[in-house]
Parts: C-alpha cells; sequence; structure tokens
C-alpha cells in the first residue's frame, strides 16, 4: 500500500531472505512496484523461484522504467525467470547485479545482449558465481570489447570457468573500464597470465581487485608476471589484494616481496589494501612507502601472524609493528588515511603514545607547529573493532582540514595553556608569526593584530 500511493518517495527498496512469505504477499508487493514511480534501486535477495517470478514480470511489463539499479541475489538456473526480457524493459538502468543465478549459454547471451547492447548505457555489470562454463565468458568478452558504455565489471566467484575460458580476457580491451573485480577466481599461472596480459592492455583501468590467493596454486613465475605489469602500468590508481587463503598465512614466498617491489616502482597508484605476515614485509612496504616516488593517498595493512611465529613474544610484535608504522607516517609526506589491521590475537597493544607525538608534539611550540598535519584517517583495527584514543582522534579530526597552518594552530591553542601572562606577552608573538605569516591569511593575520593591540587589557584580565 505505500508503493502503490501516489505521494511515496522512496528511491530504494529491498527484499532480502524473503524465501518464507507467501506468493500472495510477494504478489501484493509486485501490484505495488506496479502503481510507484519512484523507486530507483531494487534488490531482490531470494532462494525460491517462485517469489522471483511475480516481481520479474513486474520488471518485464516495463512498469518500472526509471529503475537504474538492480540487484538480484538468487540460485535459480535455466530459462525460468526472464531477466533478459525485463531488463531490456529498463532504458535507464545503469548498475546490474546477478549473484548467484546459473543459466545456459543461450540464456546469458541473451542477457549479455540486452544489458551492453546499443541501446543500453550500462555503467556497472555484476556477474558473481553465475558464468559455470567457457562459452559464456567467451560470449562476454565478445560483447565487452563493443560496449562503450561500461566502467565497473565484477566477475568474482565464477571459478568453473576453466583458463581456457579465462584467456579471453587477454584480448579484452573495453574501450572506458575503469574497475575490474576478480575475487576467488585466480587457481593456477596460466588465469594469473592471462589476467596480467589483460591488465597490460588496457591502459586505462584505474581500479582492480586482485583475487583470493592459494600459494600452493600459483607459482613464482605466475606472481612475476603480473608484478611485471604492475611496474608498468602507468594509469592504475588502485589495488586491492583480497585476504589470503588460510594454507598461504604460514608462508613468506616471494610473491609478497616481488608485489612490493613491483609497487615501488610504480608512481600512478594512490590507495592500496595488501595482506602481509611478517614484519620482515612490513618493514619492506614501509620502505616503498617512505620513498620519495610514492604516491599513495590511503594504505590498508591487514597483517597475519604467521603459524610458526605464534610463540613470538606478543609485546614485542607490537612494539616492532608500532614502530615500523609510525616511523612509515613520519616520512611520507602523501598518505592522508592509514589502516592497520591485525588479524590474528586480539589483544594488540599499540604503542600510541608515539603515534600521539607524532600527530601532535607538545614538547615545545616549534615541534607542535611540525607535527603531522597531513594524516586526516587513522585507525587501528583488531578483532574486527577499530580503535583509537579519544585524544588521539581528536588531532586527526583537525586534520582535515584543509588550511594546515590552522590546524597548526588548532594544535597549538589546544596543547599549550593560552591563559597566562608569559605566553601572551612572549610566546604568542612566535606562534602567530608561524601560523599567520601568510599575507593571504586573512584571518589569523586579523587576530594576531587583533591580540597585539589589546594585549595589556588581555593581562589585566589574567
Amino acid at each position: 500500500s505505500v508503493l502503490a500511493d501516489e505521494n511515496c518517495s522512496l528511491k530504494s527498496l529491498e527484499l532480502a531472505r524473503v524465501k518464507a512469505a507467501s506468493d500472495s504477499d510477494i504478489v501484493k508487493v509486485a501490484d505495488g512496484l506496479k502503481c510507484n514511480k519512484s523507486v530507483k534501486a531494487l534488490k531482490i535477495d531470494s532462494t525460491k523461484d517462485e517469489l522471483m517470478k511475480p516481481l520479474l514480470s513486474t520488471l518485464q511489463d516495463g512498469l518500472l522504467e526509471n529503475l537504474e539499479q538492480l540487484e538480484l541475489y538468487s540460485h535459480f538456473r535455466g530459462r525460468a525467470i526472464p531477466v533478459a526480457a525485463a531488463v531490456r524493459r529498463m532504458p535507464n538502468l545503469k548498475y546490474l547485479t546477478l549473484d548467484g543465478p546459473r543459466f545456459e549459454r543461450e540464456t546469458w547471451n541473451e542477457i549479455f545482449s540486452a544489458v551492453l547492447g546499443p541501446t543500453m548505457s550500462l555503467y556497472e555489470l555484476r556477474i558473481i558465481r553465475g558464468l559455470d562454463n567457457d562459452e559464456s565468458m567467451q560470449d562476454l568478452a565478445l560483447f565487452l570489447a563493443t560496449n562503450a558504455t561500461l566502467k565497473v565489471l565484477d566477475l568474482s566467484g565464477n571459478v568453473h570457468v576453466s583458463a581456457e575460458g579465462w584467456n579471453c580476457l587477454k584480448s579484452l580491451k573495453p574501450p572506458n573500464l575503469r574497475e575490474l573485480h576478480l575475487k576467488e577466481v585466480i587457481k593456477s599461472d596460466s588465469i594469473m597470465r592471462s589476467l596480467s596480459i589483460c591488465l597490460a592492455s588496457n591502459t586505462k583501468l584505474k581500479t582492480l581487485t586482485f583475487p583470493k590467493y592459494d600459494t600452493d596454486a600459483i607459482s613464482i613465475e605466475g606472481w612475476d608476471a603480473l608484478a611485471t605489469v604492475l611496474e608498468r602500468h602507468t594509469g592504475i590508481e588502485e589495488i586491492r589484494f583480497d585476504l589470503p587463503n588460510s594454507r598461504s598465512l604460514g608462508r613468506e614466498n616471494a610473491n609478497q616481496f616481488l608485489i612490493v617491489n613491483a609497487l615501488r616502482e610504480n608512481t600512478s597508484l594512490k590507495r592500496v589494501t595488501i595482506p602481509i605476515c611478517s614484519t620482515l614485509q612490513f618493514t619492506l612496504l614501509a620502505d616503498y612507502v617512505k620513498s620519495p616516488n610514492c604516491r599513495l593517498e590511503e594504505l590498508n595493512v591487514h597483517y597475519f601472524q604467521s603459524p610458526r611465529d605464534q610463540q613470538i613474544n606478543r609485546s614485542v610484535e607490537c612494539i616492532q609493528l608500532s614502530q615500523i608504522a609510525v616511523d612509515l607516517l613520519q616520512r611520507n609526506t602523501s598518505l592522508k588515511t592509514f589502516r592497520f589491521q591485525h588479524c590474528n590475537f586480539r589483544l594488540f597493544e599499540f604503542d600510541w603514545s608515539s603515534m600521539s607525538r607524532l600527530l601532535c608534539d607538545r614538547s615545545s611550540i616549534d615541534a607542535t607547529y611540525n607535527s603531522k598535519h597531513t594524516l586526516e584517517c587513522f585507525e587501528v583495527v583488531h578483532d574486527f573493532n577499530p580503535t583509537i584514543p579519544l585524544g588521539l582522534y581528536s588531532m586527526v579530526y583537525l586534520n582535515k582540514n584543509q588550511n594546515k597552518r590552522v590546524v597548526a594552530l588548532d594544535k597549538i591553542v589546544h596543547c599549550h595553556d593560552l591563559v597566562s601572562i608569559d605566553y601572551i606577552s612572549s610566546t604568542l608573538p612566535l606562534v602567530m608569526s608561524k601560523v599567520g605569516e601568510s599575507k593571504t591569511d586573512k584571518s589569523l593575520s586579523q587576530m594576531y593584530c587583533l591580540l597585539c593591540k589589546n594585549q595589556h587589557e588581555i593581562e589585566k584580565m589574567c
């Protein structure tokens, strides 16, 4: 009844886990959607085919022509659900997710023709765990090659496609593709090499989500192929390495060192998410981040303690990791976001005192002025809960101001005693000369002049 109301302004509707609902209930929802003109995003999560049919029939009738985003999460098979016919009636569709359905080749061909055809302007396509044969992958590649609007492609979880099917990606060159997500699909060196060639040929690609990997399945040659591409790719700005499989955690394999060395040579990267499993690997990564060539603005580190290192003194390891992190942040000039997640033991104690001195050194006004003002987001996560002391959080929050002179002044005011005759008569001019020396910084210059003119009155008040 809410959906059918002509005054309804609902923009997004999500029907999740509706397998317990009756057919009549779903028909009522579908009837409500038929009268609705406001919904632009629809998500249906179901494992019961019968519940999908009334909703998709509504879409097929073209009654939701304003729909821009459609997400279908299910496990239906065959030609029972008219996805292609429904999509053809949505000229404004920009985002399509099909997570779970596994169709026959001709059904996938109809869907590809509908969503990637010349009359559509699809921006994002996600096909998760649905392609179960090489032929469907090859058909998809043919449609992608001629599509000019798609910018985000997610083919994660399609584990039934063999190396021969993934091989078609080698010649894949969508003109405007910016993001490629391939989680849980790399099972061999041949697939890794196909992916590497695809990356090398797609110079406009900006974001890559790398799949879960298993060091038993991928040899050093496979990792070397990817590392070579990353060294030379001048356009990619973000790369996210997915969390490794459990049996890969204890191995300090050369793959991590190859990848970090490849990142060292890449000057276009701005955002990186990477798992590591030793302080040695973290040190190598830190050396890259501290280098002059590093342009990173965001770094997310997932630290896994190696099983053979489980007996290492935790307090010692905490100190080592904290020192590496603080030194990394102190010597880097580009990072705005840094997240460190420890994924093995729950009681991880970060050296907050060192981090506090980095963000706001209270030993003197000069030291406060020269503290770290560029880091705008900092988190240490353990047991999936981000933690940061309140005092430290306030310093990070101040850093969000893009005028770093104002940030320096705010920190000085927060950390040094303002209500002091000695401060007003001697220290205040030093402070203001540092943060208000720019001619364009009118507000600080005016504050400085005001305080100087009223110095005697302020002293009396103190």
